[in-house]
């Protein structure tokens, strides 16, 4: 799936409670999204769980629909660097993304992202009672091996580092970054050497008691 740009959706005024036509009728690339149930929220939004169907391939896709608000140019970063992400297999395939202008005097800005969905994060994965030991022990190499890459492979390191900002797909066994906003592109000699990594590797691992 090709995302072409990040686009201003001016046929509808965004209002939270009717999320799910709004989606509908603003998304290029999905349709028949399912009732959106909130699956987290912060100081960055809140972020839905939905089902969708691809508009060429007719394939049923679990999705993911982070929302938040403009505040800075800098908001607008988090787009680009998850569809960077995205194209790096580091963090989920990004498949559409738009924004709304608030009518009114403030002009608030509310950016829509919809990602590839996942089953839970990698925190409550490596809780979870139903996944082996075997499985738990994979989830933390996945997590380890997308430090090295990131850092070492795409000349950038995502600040914010911990479990629950890595998500997990049960039946596939895939792990994958998100929560872009305070990565550090094209991260200096100094940041990539740092011993930081290393102490957090050996943290996770005896944190669940996995070594």
């Amino acid at each position: 799936m090709t995302l072409t740009k990040n686009y201003r959706c001016d046929k509808v005024v965004f209002e939270e409670k009717f999320l799910r036509p709004i989606l509908n009728q603003c998304s290029r690339y999905l349709q028949y999204f399912s009732e959106p149930e909130i699956i987290g929220r912060g100081t960055y939004g809140k972020v839905y769980k939905s089902m969708a169907i691809h508009k060429e391939t007719k394939k049923l896709l679990p999705v993911a629909i982070k929302v938040f608000q403009i505040l800075d140019q800098t908001d607008f970063q988090e787009v680009e660097k998850t569809y960077f992400m995205s194209n790096t297999n580091l963090g989920p395939s990004l498949y559409d993304s738009f924004f709304f202008v608030d009518p009114t005097p403030e002009q608030y800005t509310t950016q829509v992202m919809i990602m590839q969905g996942f089953d839970m994060d990698c925190s409550s994965a490596l809780q979870d009672q139903s996944i082996s030991i075997k499985d738990k022990r994979y989830i933390c190499y996945q997590m380890l091996e997308l430090l090295y890459f990131q850092v070492y492979q795409h000349d950038f390191i995502c600040v914010d580092i911990k479990p629950a900002n890595y998500v997990y797909d049960k039946n596939n066994k895939i792990v994958r970054m998100i929560d872009f906003q305070q990565c550090i592109i094209q991260a200096s000699t100094k940041i990539r050497k740092d011993f930081k990594h290393i102490v957090f590797s050996i943290s996770l691992l005896h944190l669940y008691n996995l070594v």
